[in-house]
């Protein structure tokens, strides 16, 4: 039987009262690491040009409803938008992007799936936490590929596999090519269903260090529904509730509980 959601208080962001050694290693080191990186500086330093920038892209969007623009019709649709406003609504903010770099180090991956690649930020930082793994990186719309491909070259991310095209279209054929799955950085296309199909056809591939981040689980009642439904995937044992990530852990090692820290 699965525990109830435990809530953890971490006072000052030090992980206070874990007594678990993984959670506790794994919080001090992947959620409150306050330590500078020569990496971050880097991948900011994009980011904070983008920001200013007022180029028009035309964006083709897939998902329903996604953080681009909560359009509310029928998808996809096409529109146009300047680069900083893409910036300052689509990209993860700096601590989470940080949270997604010390957990892909903390676990070495050497695979990494990442579904909606947007400008290409969270990508960098995955592919810098680990320069040795490949990251194979999904995006529907060209236009922001273009400007992903860019922020790969500027960040030095030699080790992007990059995929533009309709999700459900393309994943099948790219999880051909990756075989197993050591992170997955889901995105894009916030509904319950897209993510419960991305989660069945991806599972196949996940392993006991597996790890599976979900963006924007509050996002809306669809994204919270799939968010709970995904802790209670048999596979699953471990899940942590960051407010805005959830992460799934998989090895049996770890207690079948459901955690939300204060983040």
């Amino acid at each position: 039987m699965i525990k109830s959601t435990t809530i953890l208080q971490f006072l000052f962001r030090k992980p206070y009262g874990i007594h678990s050694p993984f959670l506790y290693d794994y919080a001090s080191r992947c959620l409150f690491n306050k330590e500078k990186n020569p990496d971050f500086e880097v991948i900011e330093k994009i980011r904070k040009a983008y920001l200013k920038s007022g180029e028009k892209l035309t964006v083709k969007d897939y998902g329903q409803g996604s953080r681009l623009d909560r359009a509310g019709g029928k998808t996809p649709f096409t529109a146009e938008k300047k680069l900083n406003r893409i910036a300052s609504r689509s990209l993860q903010k700096p601590r989470y992007c940080r949270v997604l770099y010390h957990t892909a180090n903390f676990f070495q991956a050497q695979t990494i799936l990442e579904l909606g690649t947007s400008l290409g930020i969270s990508t960098a930082y995955l592919a810098k936490a680990c320069p040795k793994a490949k990251v194979f990186t999904l995006e529907g719309c060209p236009e922001i590929s273009k400007v992903a491909l860019e922020t790969f070259k500027k960040a030095g991310t030699p080790n992007v596999i990059q995929i533009t095209g309709e999700f459900g279209r393309e994943l099948p054929g790219l999880l051909q090519q990756l075989g197993k799955a050591d992170l997955v950085y889901l995105d894009g296309n916030h509904g319950y269903n897209p993510v419960m199909d991305y989660f069945s056809l991806i599972s196949k591939h996940l392993h006991s260090r597996s790890v599976f981040i979900v963006d924007d689980i509050r996002w809306s009642k669809g994204m919270w529904k799939a968010w709970k439904a995904l802790q209670e995937v048999p596979q699953k044992t471990l899940s942590i509730d960051l407010g805005k990530l959830g992460i799934l852990f998989f090895d049996p090692k770890l207690s079948r509980e459901n955690l939300m820290i204060g983040f």
